[in-house]
């Protein structure tokens, strides 16, 4: 029986961590980046003891909206795939995650589509969203700065980004891979990739330099640079292209996750149990040990009554 690997993203609520690991605990593996800012005691600590919790010894400095975020990412790609292990699928989640079906569900949806990439991308080159474009078109600077204190990058960012707003200068929406351009795609952070279409990706991000350069001046770039490489390969026909120029949101970007986005996040509690149920998707962002109360113990009954078949719709 293949394993499942979780690659994830942390740097708050260790507790929730160990909770999130709990939930997913069945022949799976899981590579965890911690954010360099924070310190890593407290979650190694929750999950100390498992052989099957790696945290990866080089750790960055995220920054939200900077490159750094796909350097974790590459980074926990080559963690998974450095096993050697068959993975069933490679899962991208954050660490403020929780499932809502029941491990055997989970599995049996990928071993159901085992040619297909759990992965959404949109076409921002023939994209109808001006704001979206500019993404990528923009030279955003600042977002990479080594600067714990998150006010001055913001004032940093965003008086570089109205500069160059200002200024004639414009990036094309389409990135070289290999010296190939191709168009830039943008889709969410959280995917589910099968071993060869993720050794194509981290291949990319970790050996074309051209390809770096390109995203370290976009906005978001975790949301565009696994999606751009995706669809500009042999794997785009096994992957989900958003249909149209229309964009409407990131919800429709999004394969696995129900996420109620707006200008932040939302945490998720007990109230919100039945808008969770009522959605077709893997897993819920966010929640948190100390807001989300008894919805942990709501969605693991969901978890069960949904029993260890898939949930039909998740790809709808």
């Amino acid at each position: 029986m293949g394993k499942i690997a979780y690659i994830l993203t942390a740097y708050q609520d260790p507790e929730h961590l160990r909770r999130l690991v709990d939930a997913l605990d069945e022949h799976a593996d899981f590579f965890i980046h911690v954010d360099a800012k924070v310190d890593i005691g407290p979650f190694s600590e929750k999950l100390a003891g498992r052989s099957n919790v790696h945290f990866t010894e080089q750790r960055y400095l995220i920054q939200w909206g900077g490159y750094d975020q796909v350097r974790s990412q590459t980074e926990l790609l080559r963690c998974a795939l450095a096993t050697g292990e068959e993975y069933l699928r490679i899962v991208c989640l954050s660490g403020t995650d929780y499932p809502t079906w029941s491990n055997a569900a989970i599995r049996s949806e990928f071993e159901s589509h085992p040619g297909r990439e759990e992965i959404i991308g949109l076409n921002l080159e023939t994209c109808d969203s001006a704001s979206q474009k500019d993404k990528v078109s923009i030279y955003h600077f600042g977002r990479n700065l080594p600067i714990a204190n998150p006010a001055i990058r913001r004032i940093f960012s965003g008086t570089s980004r109205w500069v160059m707003r200002c200024l004639p200068f414009r990036k094309p929406v389409r990135a070289a891979i290999g010296g190939i351009p191709g168009s830039v795609h943008f889709g969410s952070d959280y995917w589910a990739l099968g071993r060869a279409c993720a050794e194509h990706v981290h291949g990319v991000l970790s050996g074309d330099p051209g390809f770096a350069k390109y995203f370290k001046t976009a906005f978001a770039p975790s949301e565009l640079c696994v999606q751009t490489i995706v669809f500009n390969s042999p794997y785009r026909e096994r992957a989900i292209l958003k249909p149209g120029p229309a964009y409407r949101g990131l919800w429709e970007l999004t394969p696995l996750h129900h996420i109620r986005y707006g200008k932040q996040i939302a945490v998720m509690g007990p109230a919100d149990i039945d808008e969770i149920a009522g959605k077709p998707k893997m897993f819920v962002r966010k929640l948190s040990s100390t807001s989300s109360g008894g919805l942990y113990g709501l969605l693991e009954r969901l978890r069960s009554e949904r029993g260890g078949a898939p949930v039909p719709g998740l790809l709808d």
